[in-house]
């Protein structure tokens, strides 16, 4: 796997978050750049997941982290709001990605960053309320 596919949050990002994309046959690595002060600011998990005791938090400029069970399409959606890359941000995400927001919202203490959106995802999605396959719903709710 090749570093080819990089997005930039921050140009003066200090952090590279690394996800990969498992829905094609072979994973593809993907390297998000972020600020890691703008992310100790929007989750106090990822505070302390940065500037904390853990090994990700070690200070050394451009350093990667590993993201291996985040999905990268959700993490990308939360790095814009975090970002104030609000252009960005999608007004109607499908179903699966909704889910897979509000998972990572829940393991980051992030959930408060979708205030402003929630209701525009919601309203696209709802008319499946009931539809078998969206049993995720529960979740979300």
């Amino acid at each position: 796997m090749d570093d080819t596919d990089v997005k930039v949050f921050d140009p003066d990002g200090d952090i590279r978050l690394v996800v990969y994309d498992r829905s094609a046959d072979a994973p593809i690595k993907k390297t998000f750049v972020v600020e890691s002060k703008i992310m100790s600011r929007a989750s106090d998990a990822w505070k302390a997941m940065l500037t904390g005791g853990f090994m990700e938090s070690r200070p050394e400029p451009g350093r990667e982290v590993e993201l291996p069970e985040d999905d990268p399409l959700a993490l990308e959606v939360l790095l814009n709001i975090a970002h104030m890359r609000y252009h960005l941000v999608p007004e109607v995400l499908d179903f699966p990605v909704l889910v897979q927001v509000t998972v990572l919202t829940d393991k980051y203490g992030a959930t408060g960053l979708l205030r402003p959106w929630y209701k525009l995802w919601l309203a696209s999605v709802e008319k499946h309320l009931l539809d078998p396959g969206y049993e995720e719903w529960l979740w979300i709710a």
